[in-house]
């Protein structure tokens, strides 16, 4: 008996679902479940992911083979899980039908997956439009638009016509007409499942107050809020939809001064709103001018408990305010 882990695929179009067993978090391990994918569903070109220990701690092994599969990666926001929010969801669906076929039993390496390949083929015959009452349209699932069918339903098509097949001109016309079915489910997909999409979004969205650039700001992270640190936004990063999104702030460090820049969403930073700044000495002033990278999360920073923390933030937003 041993732990495994399993790997989920999704795509963000079609939200198919593809489920796979790696016996460790290594590099080798994952290589060879993207080739596994790779070989029953193709090259991808784009692979966005989450910020995991074991794809930041072999990111160079990952980057030569993903090189050579011609497959760009990206990250999402640090300390964002919610970017990740279109996998993330589905994750969830995984692991409540493992916990209910599961649970705590004792299961052999092949049973597991056996179990994970039928709840793909269950999430993958999901619906992802409305369910009408007319019984002309079938639910769209993403099964319809990888294989032209819902997987976990009776196949429709009858043994016999398919021994009828013979000439080389009937192969051709079942070609066009199964080609003429998935080109039905794609237009279905565009005009039902991505229309319900913007108009859910338009219901959820609210307007709030941006951030700006120079703006003094609290960053929030998984510590004791009077140890959230002061930063000040230097640069803003924008989605596709012109929508700022995240930041890149620099904070200063309370015993060393050095400068350091870190990437944060919007989500996580608190302006605070500054209109003058007073005048400090040189020895408040005394920061590195070495600004270094920050990939790990501020969490892992020990601080000594100040004892006057309104004087420790007045002091470091007066550094902020007169060193950049």
């Amino acid at each position: 008996m041993y732990p495994v882990h399993v790997v989920l695929f999704t795509c963000a179009t079609t939200r198919a679902v593809h489920l796979d067993l790696v016996p460790d978090l290594s590099a080798k391990s994952f290589v060879l479940c993207l080739k596994r994918f790779i070989g029953r569903r193709g090259i991808p070109n784009l692979i966005i992911s989450d910020n995991a220990t074991c794809f930041k701690n072999e990111e160079v092994k990952l980057s030569e083979e993903l090189l050579l599969l011609g497959i760009d990666w990206k990250y999402i926001i640090e300390a964002a899980p919610w970017w990740g929010g279109f996998w993330e969801r589905l994750v969830q669906s995984v692991k409540k039908s493992l916990l209910k076929v599961v649970f705590r039993s004792s299961i052999r390496y092949d049973e597991l997956e056996t179990i994970l390949c039928e709840i793909e083929g269950l999430l993958n015959s999901r619906p992802i439009t409305y369910a009408y009452h007319e019984d002309t349209e079938e639910v769209l699932t993403p099964s319809h638009l990888m294989h032209g069918r819902r997987l976990i339903s009776p196949n429709e098509t009858k043994g016999a016509d398919l021994d009828k097949l013979e000439s080389k001109i009937q192969l051709t016309k079942r070609m066009k007409y199964l080609k003429l079915i998935r080109d039905h489910f794609w237009v279905r997909f565009t005009s039902e499942y991505l229309v319900s999409l913007r108009e859910f979004h338009k219901q959820g969205s609210s307007k709030s107050r941006s951030i700006e650039l120079g703006e003094i700001v609290v960053i929030h992270s998984d510590i004791k809020r009077y140890k959230w640190r002061l930063g000040k936004v230097v640069s803003l990063i924008t989605g596709s939809d012109n929508i700022v999104r995240s930041a890149i702030v620099k904070v200063l460090t309370d015993k060393t001064n050095k400068q350091n820049y870190i990437k944060r969403p919007i989500e996580k930073l608190y302006p605070i709103e500054v209109k003058s700044v007073e005048t400090v000495t040189d020895t408040e002033l005394n920061a590195s001018n070495d600004a270094v990278d920050e990939s790990n999360d501020l969490s892992d920073t020990k601080y000594e408990r100040p004892v006057r923390i309104a004087s420790r933030n007045g002091i470091l937003i007066r550094r902020l305010m007169g060193q950049f």
